[in-house]
């Protein structure tokens, strides 16, 4: 039995985008077979993270590069940025756009980053908050460990990471928070 995990994203009325995330073969049912297995799950929530991330970034930048005087802003240029999320260390894409005429910055920069201003922190709320709740039972390499158990965190995340996201920039406990659930359940899912 072949199975396809697929996202399907729609922003307004537009035509949906399917994006496939993975496949699985299984053959007779056993133990072996049963269900994912933990090293799926996690190559499945990794695929996820990425693609709903990268198609949340593409529709912000797209609303970006129109000027609030009906200009389209250039492309200057396409960086990275490093993302640690529950899910994983993404490095999303990080389009940079020429500033239009019109924008008045203080600096007066000339280059816009649409993305790094959104996105100020480059640890989410959800890993930041498992690291600081785990690293009060045991020590930050255990949690560590913890971690990389259950979530696809990879190799990109040690005990001196977390002891810096736990203590933020002052050395004390961090407190950035998610306010409220950022999606609706449907039911029949």
């Amino acid at each position: 039995m072949e199975f396809m995990i697929q996202l399907v994203a729609r922003q307004g009325e537009t035509d949906p985008v399917t994006t496939e995330l993975v496949r699985f073969e299984r053959g007779e049912l056993s133990m072996d077979t049963f269900g994912l297995a933990l090293v799926e799950a996690k190559t499945l929530l990794s695929r996820l993270q990425l693609a709903m991330t990268q198609l949340q970034i593409d529709a912000h930048v797209q609303r970006a590069r129109t000027c609030r005087c009906g200009r389209k802003r250039p492309l200057k240029d396409i960086r990275t940025l490093p993302m640690r999320t529950a899910f994983g260390k993404l490095d999303v894409r990080d389009p940079r756009l020429h500033a239009c005429r019109c924008d008045s910055n203080a600096e007066g920069a000339r280059v816009l980053s649409p993305v790094r201003a959104r996105l100020a922190q480059r640890v989410t709320p959800d890993l930041l908050h498992l690291e600081t709740r785990w690293a009060s039972l045991v020590s930050f390499g255990v949690t560590r460990d913890l971690l990389e158990d259950v979530l696809p965190i990879g190799e990109h995340i040690n005990a001196a990471t977390i002891r810096n996201d736990v203590m933020g920039d002052r050395g004390q406990v961090g407190t950035r928070t998610r306010r409220g659930s950022p999606f609706r359940l449907h039911h029949g899912l």
